[in-house]
């Protein structure tokens, strides 16, 4: 084992806990690469979040700090240069760092980029398609090019797997020890995993034969079900108009079915399989590279997702369990296998030196 362990830190955005607990999961979604990673290390079962959203749940994992302590609160904040971060503590201490984040909320106009050799913020490295820069893009740069034909035979990830392919291309080079980041937005709305994925889970769902046509026709898909409005299940399924679509559900409970909820939860989960397969190919390919037995993984969530409990919609206005309570899972040097642990709630605070 190496004296200073690397560490792979994976953030699944809007990943509840209870959508891969072992135990009377509430999404019926078998999740075996997040349950092999809990099996083999530490899962913390009463792990929860600082907050209902990506900035101060991100602010406090990278700082290890509430957001009453460091400022980092509002819409668009921004953390503050005398507050230490996670990845400036390993750069300091001779590791390399490199980062990819979720939405913009946690990039690097927050601040948060602080402390990372690298910070590839997908949503700006990737033109928007279609334009002259995307198709340069494609012509000279293999791994937009594979995320296209992605996209073009099975549908929209969301750069799931660009992001894992982004962390691939970096783990190539073997200097060691290193600490890697990467927030994979898979199971936040839109709730659209790609072929076979949606539609083995929702029969009655038709869509077009070719995939890249749902990108660029607003009405390409349709859904046949008595109880479900499919122009209100999409609206809902885009997140788009997130707050609105939640303010309406909360105050009348009719806005959308039980039928509809239902759908959600299904794309939700469906969303979630793909996730757990392409974490599964990764580690694969990690562990092939010989860097898993050196390496601390940890599997988390900044916060999770309402989906009609307590009368409400998404997150970001709420403070229940099914939104602050979030997964967290350690495996690696040092971390015991084969445990969980039923410590009294914990949450992201503050360590003076992690390893």
């Amino acid at each position: 084992m190496a004296d200073r362990p690397n560490v792979l830190l994976l953030i699944f955005d809007t990943l509840r806990a209870d959508a891969i607990a072992r135990d009377d999961r509430e999404f019926s979604v078998e999740t075996p690469a997040m349950d092999h990673i809990a099996e083999q290390g530490t899962a913390f079962e009463n792990a929860f979040s600082v907050g209902p959203w990506t900035p101060p749940a991100h602010g406090a994992m990278f700082s290890g700090r509430y957001p009453s302590e460091t400022g980092f609160d509002g819409g668009w904040p921004t953390m503050p240069d005398s507050v230490p971060l996670l990845a400036e503590w390993f750069a300091d201490h001779g590791y390399r760092t490199f980062g990819i984040p979720g939405p913009a909320k946690m990039g690097s106009e927050t601040g948060l980029a602080r402390g990372f050799d690298e910070y590839y913020e997908v949503y700006q490295e990737i033109a928007e398609r279609p334009s002259a820069e995307y198709v340069w893009q494609l012509l000279t740069d293999p791994l937009i090019r594979d995320d296209f034909l992605r996209l073009f035979r099975s549908g929209n990830d969301y750069y799931t797997e660009i992001k894992f392919n982004k962390l691939r291309e970096w783990l190539a080079d073997p200097i060691e020890p290193f600490f890697a980041m990467a927030n994979l937005t898979t199971v936040h709305a839109p709730y659209d995993p790609p072929r076979p994925y949606k539609q083995e889970s929702t029969p009655e769902l038709t869509r077009p034969k070719v995939p890249i046509l749902e990108e660029f026709v607003e009405s390409a898909c349709s859904f046949d079900h008595p109880e479900v409005d499919e122009q209100q299940l999409f609206a809902a399924a885009d997140g788009a108009n997130s707050q609105s679509i939640a303010m309406r559900y909360f105050e009348d409970q009719s806005t959308l079915s039980e039928a509809e909820l239902e759908v959600l939860r299904t794309w939700y989960g469906a969303s979630l399989r793909y996730l757990d397969d392409r974490l599964g190919a990764f580690l694969d390919w990690f562990e092939r590279r010989g860097l898993l037995e050196d390496t601390i993984v940890v599997l988390t969530s900044d916060h999770g997702e309402l989906f009609g409990e307590h009368d409400a919609m998404y997150h970001n206005n709420f403070l229940y369990d099914e939104v602050t309570h979030v997964p967290l899972v350690f495996t690696g040097p040092r971390s015991p296998g084969g445990r969980e642990s039923r410590r009294p709630r914990i949450s992201y605070r503050p360590v003076r030196d992690p390893l």
